[in-house]
């Protein structure tokens, strides 16, 4: 690391491979797994706490709140709370991709590699499934308000957002989001409720998801595929990077 960009630590070494690195809000402990265990060190490297028991190997991992944390492996869920080291697992039907939770902390969203998503209400313990993707689902994310399920399968060129407002997206059909000719490589959320989806077909689009509402809002083109982006705090602008190295801004105009 460039020294004018920060200074670079070894904070943690472990004899296997770390997965699903997660910060708590706080910024005060970050989380991440290490074959079946769950690691949390402070902001400084110390260890604070070793969450063991798993009963397979874990590679993705959210916070719930302060002292709670989502970790998913191969066919299981887990929530530990990293306060007194309790743990509950559950069934996950099938190889996890992802594990978003939403904002509100009540749902846990796995993209599973046979082509279908997991929810996983916490409180109540009620889960569902929904299949039909076209291939692996690779990428979830949540709406600001909980209320919206962004997905996309690889290889896909169609997002698919599940809606759980009312009586939530259980026997209903999802939004299929068409504005892309090739895969989607990555969606991010705006808080005021903008979608923005990046493709290998040069296309940035914009999108505001809800019932009736399936059009693009914009489309920009690059001159190139696109990778990831990521919205700024106040939603003002979306960062946008390209294989080929270059990172673009795009600013939103009132209209």
């Amino acid at each position: 690391m460039d020294a004018a960009a920060g200074e670079s630590r070894l904070l943690h070494r472990s004899p296997r491979w770390p997965a699903g690195l997660a910060w708590r809000s706080d910024g005060k402990a970050l989380a991440f797994a290490t074959g079946k265990d769950l690691l949390l060190i402070d902001a400084e490297g110390a260890p604070l706490r070793t969450l063991a028991g798993h009963a397979v190997p874990l590679t993705h991992v959210a916070w719930r709140g302060r002292d709670e944390l989502l970790a998913a492996g191969n066919g299981a869920l887990f929530v530990d709370r990293a306060d007194s080291g309790a743990m509950e697992q559950f069934l996950l039907e099938g190889t996890p991709l992802t594990l978003s939770l939403s904002p509100d902390n009540k749902i846990a969203a796995c993209g599973l590699a046979d082509g279908s998503v997991n929810f996983r209400y916490i409180n109540n313990r009620k889960r569902s499934r929904m299949s039909g993707y076209e291939g692996k689902v690779a990428l979830t994310a949540w709406s600001a308000n909980s209320r919206y399920l962004a997905s996309a399968s690889t290889g896909a060129s169609s997002v698919v957002v599940w809606d759980f407002g009312s009586k939530g997206p259980e026997g209903s059909e999802p939004m299929q989001l068409n504005a892309h000719e090739e895969r989607i490589e990555s969606m991010a959320w705006q808080g005021s409720g903008l979608l923005a989806s990046a493709g290998r077909d040069w296309r940035v689009v914009l999108w505001r998801p809800g019932p009736g509402s399936r059009k693009a809002l914009d489309i920009q083109l690059l001159d190139g595929p696109a990778g990831m982006i990521c919205w700024s705090p106040d939603g003002a602008r979306l960062a946008v990077a390209q294989p080929s190295g270059t990172i673009r801004f795009f600013s939103l105009r009132a209209r």
